[in-house]
């Protein structure tokens, strides 16, 4: 049996408003910074905002969230609301390093060719 390294974990986080939510986003869990203070340092952390999640109506995170974030993770990756190349783009500058892209492609797709 082969043991899982740190490079292969990611940590998946899912918000509302502040609130970091579980048992599939019934159960409030505690507010975001009390929650990522608990966390070890993980090598991925994937943020979910649930409040714009399967709406394609934008990101929701900023700066602070992102910075807070990347206190404990090596790689920070975005979920919620995505639905065009300019909203990728948008996360792209606030310094995330990657986006999950769902509900877009299910509905429309998202074509960002250079």
């Amino acid at each position: 049996m082969r043991w899982l390294g740190y490079e292969a974990i990611a940590v998946s986080i899912d918000v509302l408003g502040r609130t970091v939510m579980s048992r599939g986003w019934a159960r409030p869990v505690g507010e975001l910074p009390r929650v990522i203070s608990m966390l070890p340092r993980v090598h991925t952390l994937i943020y979910t905002a649930i409040d714009v999640e399967g709406t394609g109506t934008g990101p929701l995170v900023n700066q602070e969230i992102i910075n807070l974030l990347r206190s404990k993770a090596d790689e920070v990756l975005y979920a919620g609301g995505i639905s065009t190349c300019d909203h990728i783009k948008q996360l792209k500058d606030l310094g995330l390093d990657g986006v999950i892209v769902g509900y877009a492609l299910y509905v429309r797709g998202v074509n960002c060719e250079k």
